[in-house]
């Protein structure tokens, strides 16, 4: 049974995943992309009738059809051409029938023009126009859906390891570490959230283990003023002893968690 959890701030608790910043950046930036691209072309394909090409090809009676426009879609590109729309129009067991046929056979179409007659395959009230290859998403789908595979883990890893130290935050167990190393860690000049440090320090277990934690710290007091030998205060997991980190000083101020430093 848990006892009655800490209070931890939303401040805190953003800061939390600010310690993830890079993983948490990769991973929202390769799943929006995928979702923002991926919405985008389900739009565009919605400019024409979804039809089963191949059937059509294979088994569709050949007919002639008149083009009544020809659109090119200047907003969007793909391999560095334009998709066009071609509207055509044929007669159909009696009926006048209009269609839309979307092709990024930019040589072909340049050689198209309103009013002209083409060849086309029609099956069931459906059709394609002949020896033109229709717009197909489907490979550049299946690269959105591995841009959100790669990205997933990231995010993944991010939350996953955010919600570990918020645990010890809610539950752990005060307790006070020695500390062994201080190994200072900058990735970027820029940003603040990735300076800092890695704290290696030992503790005690409730059975008198000697454990080793290890805990990254933005304390610029700790990693400039401490040394090693020093004694500062730690979480411990109440379930798994192994499982510690440093307590913040700013945090556990903002939190009133009663911490002596």
């Amino acid at each position: 049974m848990y006892r009655k959890p800490r209070k931890v701030a939303y401040t805190t608790k953003m800061n939390i995943l600010k310690e993830h910043a890079a993983a948490l950046f990769i991973g929202f930036i390769f799943i929006l992309i995928s979702i923002t691209i991926f919405f985008i072309f389900s739009v565009i394909e919605g400019d024409t009738p979804k039809v089963d090409y191949h059937l059509i090809n294979q088994e569709g009676t050949e007919t002639v059809a008149k083009i009544t426009d020809i659109e090119t879609q200047y907003n969007t590109k793909v391999n560095g051409v334009h998709p066009t729309i071609i509207s055509y129009q044929y007669v159909d067991n009696g009926r006048t029938v209009n269609f839309k046929f979307k092709t990024l056979a930019e040589r072909k179409v340049q050689r198209l023009e309103i009013g002209a007659e083409i060849p086309i395959k029609k099956l069931n009230g459906q059709s394609i126009i002949k020896d033109l290859k229709p717009f197909d998403a489907t490979i550049l789908k299946y690269i959105l859906l591995l841009l959100f595979l790669i990205g997933l883990p990231f995010l993944f890893y991010a939350v996953y390891q955010s919600q570990k130290k918020l645990k010890l935050y809610k539950y752990g167990t005060i307790s006070s570490g020695k500390i062994l190393s201080i190994v200072p860690r900058r990735r970027s000049k820029k940003s603040q959230n990735s300076q800092g440090a890695i704290v290696h320090y030992q503790y005690k277990s409730t059975k008198g283990q000697s454990l080793i934690g290890k805990s990254f710290t933005n304390n610029f007091l700790i990693i400039n003023n401490q040394k090693e030998t020093a004694f500062l205060p730690i979480f411990v997991s109440k379930e798994q002893e192994e499982k510690s980190c440093i307590i913040p000083e700013l945090e556990a101020i903002r939190n009133n968690w009663e911490v002596d430093f």
